[in-house]
């Protein structure tokens, strides 16, 4: 039986699609895990069912048996896909005295007998070939049109850059032409020549200098241009797309832009530059030398190649590494945002041994790709140094049998440092892109699985029309929404009520187009939501339940959803809903500080400070979610008046009675019929 080719699970639920692409590609049928994973829309990871019917999908008929011991693998032939610890799917590779499995997380994992009957969970599924499958090759090519459909890098190197890399690499050729005619000349030669080779190796340290500078110059503009692009994708995707992804995900991916900067700025143009250089003095020398040059090329190329036995290995490592480190930063990021719910809970310690089990497998795989790091590095090194005392031992011997010819021998021996030169310096490069080539993988599928962001278009009003919506999320079995109908008129104010679960935030979602797999149709302002984005910005403010302060001054917070305000309206505002108390110690009020979440305010003024913009902008509709939630009676009263007098289309979701009084529509979910509108 064949080796299974080893698939790296990007984030902790791919690990279904992962098995099925390691299957398909068992049965020569090449397949990447991010196309498996969009026959499925979840966010959460697959069953068993799921694999079954996408591996139907590719013609293979799959069959899942209950195995209560390890005889009952013996009909049934592997590769296997298995249900691992009550919640992972691994693969099954061999299964003797030693059992063979492949986990998406870490890899090939051989195990004893005891070890695999203490995480099998009982299930395993079967796959053979029907009369309809057919093998598939995947291009080589792919990547560079991956590449280029992420539309973030960009190849265009500055001229300065360009010229001085080719000056460089100029220098070194003309640097061994001109030490074989220093060294034919040296018996005659006078003191201006040693000048000359002086102002050689002047110049050269110069250009170095320059060049040093300019490659720091362009990783730096590159990594600032694309880091930029890559975040604002991200960022204009709805959160439907993103919930995929885990906030540590993401930020790792993000991070690694970095590595991938360098390999795209220094290594790719070293890597061409470098290829150049070598075939002009391997042709130089040729001419010059005959067929002595041809050996010396030859071997050159051998090191070269027999150091790229590290290339593959290190890939493998760095894929493994990536996901350790990426599930680290998830699980230190959720401790960090979620310290004062662990805190209050008494669940610090428990946290911290979770934190650290993830700290301790990201270290382990980190440090196995270290020390094959460092071997690599090692057997460059001991490459150039067994090169370097070969071609010496050789020019030894070449000026002992041809005196006569010292200028040719030291040509070849300066030519054949700088012949390895370049050849070393191409594996380096190759090291360093199997290095950051698994970063580059995960932040291109990041990028390429985003959504094309449409133009947003401006509402006319604040009217909305939903017709027959129906609706479900992909992991729930059953509608929140049947044929759901409701018009809401310019100018009316709508109170949304219903138990916890019967879709109140959802429906807002799905006015506000944030979810699109639905049916019917949602028109708000003209514009139908499902064809075209709102511009959520300028036409419609939404105070959502938990509502997001930012770290910085209030002003700063403001600016990010008004274009402008009056401050004395601020600052009447303010007295109104009672935050005066809050001016006491500056002498302006948008200068208060806010701590992330404005964790330095309590709840209620946090609530508060989140509805201010909603009464100093002007907008077409208004949403609020719970805007009373944590506010006393008083407080709440002057809400209520000053949502009253706001002119626009409301929308409210609460159960506060002041709202459902004075309200011209309720809408009641989770009735009988799915949902009641009531007017009043």
């Amino acid at each position: 039986m064949r080796k299974i080719k080893e698939e790296i699970q990007f984030q902790q639920n791919d690990c279904g699609p992962c098995c099925l692409s390691m299957i398909l590609n068992y049965y020569d049928y090449q397949i990447t895990v991010p196309e498996l994973s969009s026959q499925l829309s979840k966010k959460n990871g697959w069953s068993m069912l799921d694999l079954k019917t996408v591996a139907a999908k590719y013609y293979l008929q799959s069959n899942v048996f209950k195995i209560t011991d390890l005889k009952g693998f013996d009909k049934l032939q592997c590769p296997l896909v298995l249900f691992w610890e009550s919640s992972h799917f691994v693969v099954l590779e061999s299964i003797s005295e030693n059992i063979v499995i492949v986990d998406p997380s870490i890899g090939h994992v051989k195990l004893n007998r005891n070890e695999f009957n203490q995480k099998f969970s009982g299930f395993a599924m079967s796959f053979v070939k029907n009369e309809h499958f057919q093998k598939r090759k995947l291009s080589k090519l792919r990547y560079v049109k991956e590449f280029n459909k992420a539309e973030v890098w960009s190849l265009n190197f500055s001229k300065k850059y360009l010229l001085l890399l080719l000056i460089y690499n100029m220098l070194l050729f003309l640097a061994p032409v001109v030490i074989s005619l220093f060294i034919s000349d040296l018996q005659k030669s006078k003191a201006y020549n040693l000048i000359w080779l002086a102002l050689l190796l002047f110049v050269v340290a110069i250009v170095v200098f320059l060049l040093e500078r300019e490659k720091a110059s362009a990783v730096l503009k590159l990594e600032r241009d694309s880091t930029y692009k890559i975040y604002q994708k991200i960022m204009f995707q709805k959160d439907s797309t993103l919930s995929k992804y885990h906030s540590g995900d993401i930020l790792t991916r993000i991070f690694s832009n970095s590595e991938i900067c360098r390999f795209i700025s220094i290594d790719l143009p070293n890597i061409v530059s470098s290829v150049i250089l070598f075939t002009t003095v391997s042709v130089y020398l040729v001419y010059r030398i005959g067929h002595l040059s041809i050996f010396l090329i030859f071997f050159v190329l051998s090191i070269g190649i027999l150091n790229g036995i590290f290339v593959k290995p290190l890939i493998g490592l760095s894929k493994k590494e990536g996901y350790k480190l990426s599930d680290f930063r998830s699980v230190s990021n959720d401790g960090i945002t979620s310290h004062g719910y662990l805190f209050n809970s008494g669940a610090i310690k428990n946290y911290l041994n979770k934190f650290l089990n993830s700290l301790s497998s990201y270290i382990q795989f980190s440090d196995e790709k270290n020390k094959f790091e460092a071997l690599a590095t090692t057997a460059q090194q001991a490459s150039n140094l067994f090169f370097s005392m070969l071609i010496s031992l050789l020019g030894l011997s070449l000026v002992i049998l041809f005196p006569k010819s010292s200028g040719n021998v030291s040509l070849l021996m300066s030519s054949g440092m700088i012949l390895v030169t370049p050849v070393m310096s191409v594996v380096s490069s190759i090291v360093n892109f199997a290095v950051s080539y698994p970063s580059f993988i995960r932040l291109v599928e990041l990028i390429n699985s985003l959504e094309h962001v449409s133009d947003e278009q401006i509402m006319e009003n604040g009217e909305i029309e939903i017709s027959n919506l129906s609706f479900k999320y992909p992991e729930m079995k059953y509608n929140i929404f049947h044929n759901f109908t409701v018009k809401i008129s310019q100018g009316e104010q709508v109170i949304i009520t219903g138990a916890s679960g019967t879709g109140k935030t959802t429906l807002i979602n799905l006015i506000l187009g944030l979810e699109e797999e639905y049916e019917g149709e949602v028109i708000v302002g003209g514009v139908n939501t499902k064809l075209s984005n709102l511009d959520l910005r300028k036409d419609v403010c939404y105070i959502s339940q938990p509502s997001k302060l930012f770290k910085g001054t209030l002003k700063e917070n403001l600016e990010l959803y008004l274009d402008s305000y009056h401050y004395d309206e601020l600052v009447k505002l303010s007295d109104k809903i009672g935050l005066s108390e809050l001016m006491n110690d500056i002498s302006n009020f948008e200068n208060i500080l806010l701590l992330e979440d404005g964790r330095n305010f309590s709840l209620g003024q946090r609530q508060r400070l989140t509805l201010l913009r909603a009464f100093l902008g002007k907008y077409k509709l208004v949403i609020f979610d719970e805007p009373t939630s944590n506010l006393d009676f008083s407080h709440a009263k002057q809400i209520f008046s000053l949502i009253e007098k706001i002119d626009a289309t409301k929308i409210i979701i609460t159960h506060d009675k002041q709202f459902l009084d004075s309200s011209q529509t309720i809408i009641d979910l989770g009735g009988q019929n799915g949902y009641k509108i009531m007017q009043n």
